[in-house]
């Protein structure tokens, strides 16, 4: 990756974990959509997080990781990908030079193959391949308020906070039992041959 490119890159990583620290997780996430109907719906959105008046799932952490980019510009559209009716997921791709990369604000992460930032087409032929081994997923520093479970309120990084959403489907979605059925494994990246 070329410097400035590296520079934009990592731009766009701050961006990311951004969104990850500010949209909280709590028990009624937000499911309406009258935020939509203004002209621009950032301050709005920031505003409710800021205040805990507002959360949501995956994907109004990737819509709103979209507004920004949009607004500085940055080519970008949200990547929904799983299995209907048993686990799905919202992420952001975003257009750095001549390749485009996924970010998951969600979980606040990003993926690199051979600790180099890896393009979702490279991404997408390593899953095929299923040479995922020597893909990372690095998690960004910050954290996130968290008021899911009854004994836990506080902050939460990205890496504990997948996996405790992992372990909830598991558990809660027979995941494992999915992914067999459907793959053959229980490799979750997988889930990302699954555009929705």
């Amino acid at each position: 990756m070329r410097s400035l490119s590296t520079k934009i890159f990592n731009s766009v990583a701050s961006i990311n974990n951004f969104v990850f620290s500010i949209v909280p997780c709590t028990v009624n996430p937000y499911t309406g959509n009258a935020f939509r109907q203004l002209d621009n719906p950032v301050p709005f959105l920031l505003n409710e997080f800021v205040n805990h008046t507002m959360s949501g799932w995956c994907s109004l952490n990737a819509e709103f990781m979209s507004m920004i980019l949009k607004l500085i510009n940055f080519p970008c559209h949200m990547y929904n990908y799983g299995i209907p009716g048993s686990i799905t997921h919202a992420t952001v791709i975003v257009k750095i030079d001549e390749n485009e990369y996924l970010f998951d604000p969600y979980f606040n992460k990003y993926y690199t193959y051979k600790n180099e930032p890896v393009s979702f087409t490279s991404l997408m032929s390593l899953i095929e391949k299923e040479n995922v081994s020597e893909v990372a997923s690095i998690y960004g520093p910050s954290l996130k308020f968290y008021d899911l479970d009854n004994d836990i309120k506080g902050y939460i990084d990205g890496q504990t906070y997948e996996k405790r959403v992992i372990d909830n489907h598991i558990k809660k979605r027979r995941l494992n039992e999915i992914l067999i059925e459907k793959f053959g494994n229980t490799n979750l990246f997988n889930l990302m041959r699954s555009v929705l």
